[in-house]
């Protein structure tokens, strides 16, 4: 009957968490060596066990008990137990309920962590993310509470990073002995006269600042100290990640008091990684995690993709563009483009977008093509395995996801309208010659000028040259002006006495 009432349990939990529940005794299932990479201070499941249990790629593990020895060899321990799957069980919590939210909790956290990163909730970075003289020396003011329980030490000083380039020994000393007599606190529960505890200082950034202009070498300044040791919540490297994923699960075994843990909310190792508190607080998102593998079919771009001409950008602008996904997706996609000219516009500047950030397409001419978006191996969670130490109570339970990953992609065609045409006056087959002429200017076009235009560029109108000449005086053709005819009256006048003048003496030559 026991055997039973195991299987219907197993069977009842691995439908509805995914988890997968044996006995630690090592009986039941394989076991195994854990795997150490000494250059990431990660622990794997072999490659041969991961293939066992359907994971893709290297299966990472996390450590269950912050108290217990890790399981890699140490001075301390250099023989490590085999391990087979296994551990925590329903009798382990007060209720089926409790139980229930803890695996819920568990699984989100490993899914959300390293490396999967299952909600998009941070960037890996190849380094630490820091900050500027001017942020870092914000830091280095002392809270007035502060000043005044360590006024012995730091007095009035006002300490700046250039106490560290021009190693300004004496202020230097005064933060050594500041950091120092805190430390001390740590030991002996003290509190200062304000009534801060150890918790408390430790906690400010003042204290952080402190510590790096103390512990920074020729070799490692404070500032790239506070980068390594007070990561961003957002930007991190991977062994920031690694690190604060263990913390939330650390922190969680505390919370569901499992033995040998005592990692808290004000414990340096959780509050000095502000990406654990983004993982612990998210662990209540179990219903967005994705337990099916993706299907680019469930991914689309919506938006106007037609590009149509901007005067003010002088280019070719499409609509605004979003990547549209299932809520529990949480794809991270990478937008390319094919098309002459087209180039993605984001927001950041980049070319990855989450669902829901908008973008658009520019061209600098008239084209059609094709926008894609791209997730690179999304996951989904397959299941949860916990490992467990046989026959040894020294070394810490392990744990880790099996998680799939696929790659989806949407794509969607676009393309582009005419450029408007320019307001005129002209004609647009002939915007040249068909310019206004302005009757008071004599033309000084020429005969083969007329010809050369009239042949280059056929028109049905009648050609400039005769618009000239019909409908106007003699006057205007003799002049080449039709506006007053009268200012030329006296030269006529004078024209036709001289003629007549010419015609009397001739015929008195004759007579």
């Amino acid at each position: 009957m026991k055997k039973i009432v195991t299987a219907v349990l197993t069977a009842v939990l691995t439908l509805a968490f995914g988890v997968s529940v044996f006995a630690a005794d090592g009986n039941s299932n394989t076991s195994f060596k854990i795997e150490y990479d000494t250059s990431t201070a990660m622990h794997y499941i072999p490659a041969e066990i991961a293939k066992q249990e359907n994971a893709d790629g290297r299966f990472l593990i996390y450590c269950m008990n912050n108290r217990l020895a890790w399981p890699h060899t140490t001075t301390a321990h250099p023989t490590i137990p085999n391990y087979s799957e296994g551990y925590l069980t329903e009798k382990d919590f007060e209720s089926t309920s409790k139980y229930n939210e803890f695996m819920s909790r568990l699984q989100t956290i490993l899914y959300a962590g390293y490396p999967y990163n299952g909600f998009g909730l941070y960037q890996i970075v190849d380094n630490p993310k820091e900050i500027s003289e001017a942020e870092f020396n914000e830091l280095l003011v002392a809270p007035e509470d502060v000043r005044s329980d360590f006024k012995d030490i730091l007095g009035d000083t006002q300490f700046t990073y250039s106490d560290y380039t021009n190693n300004n020994t004496e202020n230097l000393n005064k933060l050594s002995q500041f950091y120092s007599k805190v430390l001390m606190m740590s030991f002996t529960s003290e509190k200062t006269t304000s009534g801060l505890s150890y918790q408390d200082i430790s906690s400010l950034p003042f204290y952080k600042a402190a510590f790096c202009m103390v512990s920074a070498s020729s070799s490692q300044t404070p500032i790239q100290l506070y980068a390594q040791n007070y990561p961003d919540s957002y930007y991190v490297t991977k062994s920031q990640a690694y690190e604060a994923t263990q913390a939330a699960v650390w922190r969680l075994m505390t919370e569901y008091s499992i033995p040998n843990n005592n990692i808290t909310d004000t414990s340096d190792y959780y509050k000095n990684n502000p990406l654990a508190k983004v993982l612990y607080d998210v662990s209540d998102a179990n219903d967005e995690i994705l337990r099916s593998e993706p299907s680019s079919d469930k991914v689309s771009i919506s938006g106007d993709t037609t590009l149509t001409y901007d005067k003010s950008e002088k280019k070719w602008v499409s609509g605004e563009l979003s990547v549209t996904e299932p809520d529990n997706y949480h794809g991270i996609y990478t937008l390319s483009v094919t098309g002459d000219g087209v180039q993605v516009e984001t927001a950041s500047g980049g070319t990855t977008v989450k669902a829901g950030e908008t973008f658009r397409l520019v061209s600098d001419k008239q084209t059609t093509g094709k926008v894609t978006a791209t997730a690179d191996s999304m996951v989904w969670l397959k299941s949860m395995k916990m490992y467990s130490p046989i026959d040894s109570e020294e070394f810490q339970h392990m744990v880790g996801v099996v998680i799939g990953t696929k790659t989806i992609s949407t794509a969607k065609a676009f393309n582009s309208t005419a450029k408007p045409e320019e307001s005129t006056t002209t004609d647009p087959k002939d915007p040249e010659n068909n310019k206004p002429t302005d009757p008071s200017k004599p033309t000084t076009e020429n005969s083969s000028n007329s010809t050369t235009k009239t042949t280059s560029k056929p028109t049905t109108q009648t050609a400039p040259a005769q618009q000239k000449i019909e409908g106007k005086s003699m006057t205007a053709v003799l002049t080449g002006d039709d506006s007053n005819w009268t200012k030329y009256a006296d030269w006529l006048v004078l024209a036709a006495l001289v003629g007549t003048a010419a015609v009397v003496i001739k015929k008195k030559i004759q007579a």
